[in-house]
């Protein structure tokens, strides 16, 4: 597989990374996917790294000929009319495999996080192809076409503004028509013509997502799939429902159902390896029993890459007042900015000085002293004042100091809201307008630098 690293394109500087960020996020659950193998319960025993992933190419994949087959079709039929399409002949080999993703159909790619998703999706497919050359991996997006909540595919967030699609529709999300999105294009102050094209193009967004996810990432060799295809659903019924009591929905079918859609997936697709947020894990560790039921592998789990985006202004700005990454990704931050980072908050004192100052004065009265009590008293006239003066002065310093802390309070708390809007992460409100818009190299910046088992959360500087 080509080497789509080596390009002219530079990587973003990765000025920080921490742990902190992700414990605090999925303390339940990331650290029994990240960590040693006896932390990780009965239930999963598969850890993501390189040298696992041997270890998971040697189990028997179960996935004969006949689905092969029919998941080339599906995919030549769906990707009709697309230029430079995918060569899907490559999934009909017995050594190819899958790594997926899944998510909802978000008008405009929704925040970030998604598409940190597919790229860490993309770039696991390349690290995996390049370590086991003998086999062949493909990243494949599987959307959630079939999921009927509309308002959670309805808006996003760019250019300081809520877009929202108002129009109200039933049904499965991925046959709804994308004609009306003209008015929120329209609303848009910028940005790639591409997202106008695929929407007015399309008599659905199942569609349109395919054709705009083909002209981001196809050539990285990312191929998308909509599960919503009789041929696929027919193929799963094939692998037999027995063991599924109390699973099956009669209300929601298998591919957007949280308790089937991995197993759904696994039963259409050769899938070894799965990249998604660890919220997603939760629901598809419930499914492992049924892998096992049906002597199914059961896919490794591969936490999505995270990231935080900032400009050199918000680098400085830490810097000078001397706050580090993990303090600064604490929930608390804004209540503890007052005592942590930099010189500690602290009121001036002269105590010190009015103690020397008496004794200087005590020393003079004592030279003075036999000049009798009119000069006594200028003497303690001097010292009165002198420690008013002293008093005054330190009153307009502590002033200065609770101007000086409240400046920083506030510029550390701006930014703090300016990279976590509304107190949530930037890569969960933030969409890629905000970036690709001003920057057609973003994607492949981030695909420079993410690696997609380091599973610290990287602030990247965007120079």
């Amino acid at each position: 597989m080509k080497n789509l690293r080596d390009t002219d394109t530079p990587c973003f500087r990765r000025v920080g990374v921490s742990d902190t960020k992700i414990k605090a996020q999925a303390r339940f659950l990331m650290a029994d996917h990240v960590s040693p193998s006896q932390h990780f319960g009965p239930d999963y025993s598969l850890l993501p790294t390189i040298e696992s992933f041997g270890e998971h190419m040697s189990v028997p994949t179960g996935f004969d000929r006949s689905k092969r087959e029919m998941l080339a079709e599906v995919l030549s039929y769906q990707y009709k009319g697309l230029p430079n399409q995918p060569d899907f002949s490559v999934l009909l080999r017995e050594n190819t495999f899958v790594v997926a993703a899944f998510d909802g159909l978000n008008i405009f790619t929704g925040t970030l996080s998604f598409i940190y998703k597919i790229i860490t999706t993309i770039r696991l497919a390349h690290a995996l192809q390049a370590a086991y050359p003998e086999c062949q991996f493909v990243p494949l997006f599987v959307m959630d076409s079939e999921s009927d909540d509309f308002r959670a595919i309805a808006s996003f967030n760019a250019f300081g503004h809520t877009f929202r699609w108002q129009d109200a529709h039933q049904g499965p999300v991925g046959s709804i028509d994308p004609a009306s999105l003209r008015r929120i294009l329209n609303q848009l102050p910028a940005g790639p013509l591409l997202f106008a094209k695929s929407y007015l193009e399309n008599s659905c967004i199942s569609n349109a997502v395919r054709a705009y996810m083909h002209e981001l990432f196809g050539h990285y060799g990312l191929i998308t799939l909509d599960p919503d295809n009789a041929m696929l659903k027919a193929g799963f019924s094939k692998t037999g429902q027995h063991g599924m009591e109390g699973l099956l929905s009669a209300n929601r079918p298998p591919s957007t159902d949280v308790n089937l859609n991995l197993f759904f997936s696994a039963s259409i697709l050769p899938v070894r390896a799965v990249v998604g947020d660890v919220t997603q894990f939760r629901f598809w560790l419930e499914q492992k029993k049924l892998f096992d039921q049906l002597h199914m592998p059961f896919p490794t789990l591969v936490p999505r890459n995270q990231a935080l985006i900032v400009k050199p202004a918000h680098l400085e700005k830490l810097q000078k007042f001397n706050v580090t990454w993990e303090t600064f990704f604490e929930q608390n931050f804004c209540e503890r900015i007052w005592y942590d980072g930099g010189d500690k908050k602290k009121s001036t004192s002269f105590s010190e000085e009015k103690k020397l100052t008496n004794q200087a004065f005590d020393a003079i009265s004592d030279h003075v002293g036999h000049f009798g009590a009119d000069v006594m008293q200028v003497l303690e006239l001097y010292r009165s004042d002198f420690a008013n003066s002293l008093r005054l002065l330190e009153r307009r310093i502590h002033q200065a100091e609770q101007r000086r802390w409240a400046s920083r309070n506030e510029q550390l708390t701006t930014l703090k809201n300016k990279l976590f809007p509304n107190g949530v992460d930037q890569e969960r409100f933030a969409n890629l307008l905000d970036f690709y818009w001003k920057d057609p190299h973003f994607i492949q910046k981030l695909y420079n630098t993410f690696d997609p088992l380091d599973f610290r959360y990287n602030v990247l500087l965007d120079e």
